[in-house]
């Protein structure tokens, strides 16, 4: 009696080396591509949502851009509730030196989001970004690295839960944090 499972194997590896090149081919760090447990940046960004909140205590999530989505409290998810908050900086004497302290919003939600075709009104994606964004998560982190040529700092948005491995208390405590961190890259001081 002839085995049918080797007929399979073949093209099932044949599949397998289309959509996971082993690693001796060319690394395509430079390509955009995105690696497994590294940073997410450019297009990669706009398809990130990292939870934040206690564990059953409500929740909001960190976008990959910076922005703040997914904001559900008082026992009711809403998935795709997007609150008109964000945190914003102004360096003074620095032309362009305004911007809101998150990464160019995603071409997708500029054009796919509800209410586009209106104007998206309600929205802040017209207000200045950073011009650079890359995405650290490490759950129960998440850190974003901005830049942009405009401003002389180094700016961390780094959001966080409280989670502790078998402390179930402490772990579903209703909070979450975003703090914001700020390095002058300036060498010189200016009047």
């Amino acid at each position: 009696m002839k085995n049918s499972n080797s007929f399979h194997i073949i093209p099932i590896l044949q599949l397998c080396t289309l959509f996971f090149p082993f690693s001796g081919e060319k690394d395509k760090r430079d390509s955009g591509e995105h690696h497994f447990n590294d940073y997410y940046s450019g297009i990669y960004l706009g398809r990130l949502a990292f939870p934040i909140g206690g564990v059953g205590a409500g929740m909001f999530c960190m976008e990959g851009d910076g922005s703040i989505s997914h904001l559900s409290v008082n026992n009711k998810p809403e998935i795709y509730n997007e609150p008109f908050a964000f945190a914003a900086i102004s360096v003074k004497n620095v032309p362009n030196g305004a911007k809101v302290l998150e990464a160019p919003v995603p071409t997708w939600e500029l054009f796919g989001s509800g209410g586009t075709g209106n104007g998206s009104s309600g929205r802040n994606y017209g207000l200045p970004r950073f011009e650079n964004g890359k995405f650290l998560a490490r759950f129960p982190f998440a850190c974003l690295e901005l830049t942009d040529k405009d401003i002389p700092l180094q700016v961390e948005v780094l959001g966080w839960s409280p989670f502790i491995p078998t402390d179930e208390d402490n772990s579903s405590l209703p909070a979450g944090v975003m703090e914001y961190r700020f390095k002058n890259n300036l060498s010189e001081r200016h009047p």
